[in-house]
């Protein structure tokens, strides 16, 4: 159900059904040992940020901890009424924050296994607790905060220095069964929706929206700013300290990307009416609009230092501007299809950018020459046209991986020159899981659609 490789690189740990945790070396797939203790089926694991401990929810309504390099069991945390599936450490190792069914939430000290702060959803929410499921536990970068997200679609923070607790975002649907002996049902809807949001909104408890879409970053580094769209056209900012909204702007025609700039100075906002907004991340200032598409414009990235801004087009070219000048730099036409997922190299030597048709392309960006280029295999049963490649992203500063909608994931050292293909085709019936890099950049850990974990070393055949 889960599989993960502990910060230092040493540990690849795997979570069963079977009421285990087993613990191998991420480099041979060698057994390391078991761990075993929950008496219910194993959801999630966590490493601990210094990879000293893992944690386990279960089943059995408790999460698990034991020290890795011994086995030996820390802590048995209960107090939860349905299973775990979703724990998260604080940065420093002091807190372990989890999520469970029946809509309970709870974060204990580490070091005593003591419980700390327990929350649960209001049992008059139309929703029920039987219903409601706690996952996405995420703390911040600085630990401070906490997050979390309902299957009521509530995401809700925790600022554990000023114990604080706030709803950033609801749209939750009343249950259909709730008004189905009524002809009003759709009408009672809508009404009791829209006064519960007008009553949350009054309070700042609430933001009615949504979040940008393909790969786009909610956050801003910093954590300290979230993006949302209030409407399709609309972007704005909302301080997660304060607890309102600093700023908001909009385009002509639907916001499909957004993004705040590395440096935490700017933000990026990719849409509809073929162009890019250019902004200062603090006051909402416009400081350039970048046109030159010809097609609705999907995806946007930032270089890893700033100066740089990428757009992805539906008019099959990507293009490049000066962040300071607003100057369009490079213009990369002749993909297959529209452009939604966009990767630069570290070194700031590369872009690489994917695009529907099963194509990938990386490019030169001072001289724009094209070094790379992919195109998928249409022989099969999937068609060129439904085939997409995304989670474009650098490994380092000579490795891009990205992966197609096929299932297959792809890996390519241009140092090298040498390129690994990890066919994954979709079955019919199990679609393949994503892929995570292991700390090192030569390893990559694939979860796979026949219920396996695999662990693929990048190195060239003797």
């Amino acid at each position: 159900m889960w599989a993960g490789v502990s910060p230092d690189g040493s540990v690849l740990a795997s979570v069963s059904w079977d009421h285990t945790v087993q613990l191998r070396d991420p480099r041979s797939g060698e057994h390391i040992r078991t761990l075993t203790g929950p008496t219910g089926q194993n959801w999630v694991a966590a490493f601990s940020p210094d990879s000293s401990l893992i944690a386990c929810g279960s089943g059995d309504q408790k999460i698990h901890i034991w020290k890795v390099d011994t086995g030996e069991p820390v802590h048995t945390l209960t107090g939860f009424p349905g299973w775990i599936r979703s724990i998260s450490f604080s940065p420093d190792g002091k807190h372990l924050a989890a999520g469970s069914g029946q809509a309970t939430f709870c974060i204990f000290d580490v070091e005593s296994g003591r419980e700390e702060q327990k929350w649960q959803v209001d049992k008059s929410d139309p929703m029920g607790l039987t219903f409601i499921e706690i996952g996405d536990v995420k703390y911040t970068g600085q630990g401070d905060k906490v997050g979390f997200k309902g299957t009521d679609r509530t995401i809700t923070v925790y600022d554990q220095d000023r114990n604080v607790m706030w709803e950033i975002s609801r749209h939750a649907d009343w249950n259909a069964g709730d008004f189905a002996s009524s002809d009003l049902s759709g009408s009672l809807q809508t009404v009791l929706r829209d006064a519960m949001v007008r009553r949350d909104q009054r309070y700042n408890t609430v933001l009615s929206g949504s979040l940008s879409s393909f790969e786009s970053p909610v956050f801003s580094p910093d954590g300290s700013i979230l993006l949302y769209q209030p409407t399709r056209t609309t972007l704005a900012a909302w301080d997660i300290k304060e607890r309102k909204e600093i700023w908001s702007y909009s385009h002509s025609d639907a916001i499909m990307a957004s993004e705040v700039s590395p440096d935490g100075r700017l933000v990026a906002s990719s849409a509809w009416d073929q162009t890019v907004q250019i902004r200062n991340i603090i006051t909402g200032e416009l400081i350039h609009t970048l046109v030159g598409a010809h097609g609705q414009n999907w995806a946007v990235k930032f270089s890893p230092d700033s100066s740089l801004v990428a757009g992805g087009s539906g008019d099959q070219t990507l293009r490049l501007w000066d962040v300071n000048s607003g100057k369009l730099i490079q213009a990369f036409d002749g993909f297959r299809g529209w452009i939604r997922s966009i990767s630069f190299s570290d070194n700031l030597r590369y872009v690489s950018a994917g695009a529907s048709g099963g194509h990938l392309r990386i490019f030169d960006i001072k001289d724009g020459k094209e070094v790379q280029r992919w195109e998928v295999d249409i022989s099969g049963r999937w068609t060129r046209g439904f085939i997409e490649t995304r989670g474009v992203r650098y490994l380092d500063t000579d490795t891009v991986a990205f992966s197609t909608s096929d299932g297959t994931i792809t890996v390519y050292d241009a140092k090298e020159n040498v390129k690994w293909e990890i066919a994954r085709r979709w079955d019919g019936a199990s679609f393949p899981g994503g892929f995570v890099q292991i700390p090192d950049g030569k390893r990559i850990i694939s979860l796979d659609a026949d219920a396996t974990v695999r662990v693929w070393e990048l190195k060239r055949a003797d």
